[in-house]
């Protein structure tokens, strides 16, 4: 069933993969979308291309890539998306238009993995040091 008809800020027709994703993801974006006031532009949810471990290659999606049409600094930003009950927050200061994956695999809402991915592809735990990479 495709649950992003019911958000009030996404359309499944723009989103890749929209008919396969967790209605509680759909949900959290749309909340994440009235929370920053701003655009939220979906670049991936569920990708059946995607290496298999990838949350985005799940039958029933609980991944979403995007970034924030905002002034807001990244870091803000980050730091902001704490208060949503994913359980994973990668960010990706790098991208064409930096900004964020998150999922929901644990479905308890507990923050169990950050991460980031360097301008050479490569992931990092985050910490203070890989936090200077966020701007």
């Amino acid at each position: 069933m495709n649950f992003w008809k019911y958000t009030k800020h996404f359309k499944n027709d723009v989103i890749k993969g929209a008919s396969n994703t967790d209605p509680l993801l759909c949900s959290l974006m749309d909340k994440i979308r009235e929370h920053f006031n701003a655009p939220v532009i979906i670049h991936r949810v569920h990708d059946s291309k995607a290496h298999q471990n990838s949350q985005h290659s799940k039958k029933e999606c609980n991944a979403c890539d995007f970034h924030i049409n905002t002034r807001m600094p990244l870091l803000n930003q980050w730091i902001e998306l704490q208060r949503f009950n994913f359980s994973a927050l990668g960010v990706y200061p790098f991208w064409k238009h930096p900004g964020f994956h998150i999922d929901l695999r644990n479905k308890i809402g507990d923050l169990k993995a950050f991460w980031l991915r360097d301008r050479e592809g490569e992931y990092h735990a985050l910490n203070k040091q890989t936090l200077r990479m966020v701007k």
